[in-house]
């Protein structure tokens, strides 16, 4: 989804820091990005994650992306990106990514 939206990994999995999923980098602005996938969150979730972003000065923006769980916050900045499961399968399908997910749901 990341990469089909301009998006570019940096790193491996997990290796810049520990609670980093994803790196990427937005090569049209330099915008560089974490990813955050969690399978169950919840609010009190997001709020460690959104504690940790305002603490990483190398990060302009945050994605929070989780399938299940009760995350009923909003996020107020505009540079923290909250994806739940319909919001995923929204990107990966305008992504083009149907048959991904088809074969995900399957």
């Amino acid at each position: 989804i990341f990469a089909n939206s301009g998006w570019r990994r940096l790193g491996g999995v997990g290796k810049t820091q520990k609670s980093v999923d994803l790196e990427l980098q937005l090569p049209t602005t330099g915008e560089i990005a974490f990813v955050q996938i969690k399978s169950d969150a919840t609010t009190a979730t997001l709020r460690e994650y959104l504690r940790r972003f305002e603490s990483y000065d190398k990060y302009d923006r945050m994605f929070f992306a989780w399938h299940k769980g009760d995350v009923a916050a909003q996020a107020e900045a505009s540079d923290v990106i909250l994806l739940g499961r319909t919001r995923i399968a929204e990107m990966a399908l305008d992504a083009g990514l149907a048959s991904w997910l088809r074969d995900k749901v399957s």
